[in-house]
């Protein structure tokens, strides 16, 4: 991670701990002059437009106070959007009850399984496949888990 970012990190983490929200992600693109602070930012019950406009006003001032970015530059802080892979506890407690696809390793073969997340627990998932099936997915083994939309 390049000392720029990180010192960007170490700046905002606060302003979000402070809100109860998640920082999903931090990238800085663009060229000096026309840069843009993308973050993505989550709740467990997702984000609303309020604590967008919070975050960012607060963001905002203290990126012009700090001036570590040079030149002009713009914030956008917007949710991560459903096709993102979960990766966090939290992401999956958010999604209980909702369809996902799950590709894991099993005896040294990686696995692709669809059901209803039922259950989150410290260091696993459960889905049900079908009516009758459960498949229990140990969170260490998850190689990818992403929640699929009804469309």
């Amino acid at each position: 991670m390049d000392a720029l970012k990180e010192q960007l990190l170490e700046m905002v983490q606060p302003v979000f701990d402070r809100a109860n929200v998640y920082l999903v992600s931090l990238t800085l693109r663009g060229r000096v002059g026309s840069r843009v602070l993308d973050i993505r930012a989550d709740t467990e019950k997702g984000i609303g437009m309020d604590q967008i406009i919070a975050l960012t006003k607060e963001i905002s001032m203290m990126m012009d106070e700090a001036d570590i970015i040079k030149g002009g530059y713009r914030i956008e802080i917007s949710s991560p959007g459903a096709e993102k892979p979960l990766k966090q506890l939290w992401e999956y407690r958010k999604n209980i009850g909702r369809n996902l696809k799950v590709e894991y390793e099993q005896d040294a073969d990686v696995k692709t399984v669809k059901g209803k997340l039922e259950t989150v627990e410290e260091d696993r998932i459960v889905l049900k496949i079908g009516k009758k099936r459960e498949e229990v997915i140990l969170l260490e083994t998850v190689k990818d888990a992403r929640v699929q939309l009804k469309w």
